[in-house]
């Protein structure tokens, strides 16, 4: 391999560090809270489960205020089911603005 070839693949290797640095400062930092989750499917490949891989810390900060909220009164299971939906459709607009203006400027 040649010199620019080796030149080009250690430019490419810092431009990689340098946006896994900026999205993992995203994730810790940003405002709203991001789960990053595991999708376990059955044997057809339908979604069953999921785990967590990493929360930052607004989204323990909110799993927590609801659990305490679903937790005081077994009626507000919709209204926790429902808040949940919205924060996650909240969270997906809010990331990916997030996102575009991290790659964008």
């Amino acid at each position: 391999m040649g010199k620019n070839k080796l030149d080009d693949l250690k430019g490419e290797g810092e431009r990689l560090r340098d946006i896994e640095e900026s999205f993992t400062a995203l994730f810790q930092k940003s405002p709203i809270g991001i789960a990053y989750h595991k999708i376990i499917c059955d044997d057809s490949g339908r979604p069953v489960d999921y785990y967590f891989i990493a929360a930052n810390a607004n989204y323990r900060e909110l799993r927590a205020a609801l659990q305490r909220i679903c937790s005081r009164d077994p009626g507000n299971e919709p209204f926790c089911r429902y808040l949940l939906k919205l924060s996650a459709e909240y969270q997906e607009e809010a990331i990916i603005a997030l996102l575009e203006r991290e790659l964008h400027g």
